[in-house]
């Protein structure tokens, strides 16, 4: 992040904005290598991350709790002059 920061200080041409850029993203690949190894190391141990079907379950309750609202439409009567 630094070296594109600093990249950015200047008027860099073209080919270090290009450089600047893959340097980001080979460490972002790097990052997501690493997020994507402990994730995976973590669900082997029984630490998980949340499925799709636990959230589909808790957005079950939270739509019964607004069961009392009511959707509706009006029609401002100033208006029609």
């Amino acid at each position: 992040m630094a070296d594109a920061k600093k990249t950015l200080e200047g008027q860099p041409s073209p080919a270090e904005l290009n450089a600047a850029r893959e340097k980001l993203t080979a460490a972002s690949h790097k990052l997501a290598e690493a997020m994507y190894k402990a994730n995976a190391s973590s669900a082997t141990t029984g630490g998980a991350p949340p499925t799709d079907g636990d959230a589909a379950a808790a957005g079950t309750a939270d739509e019964k709790k607004d069961e009392g609202v009511i959707d509706a439409e009006y029609v401002d009567v100033e208006d029609k002059h």
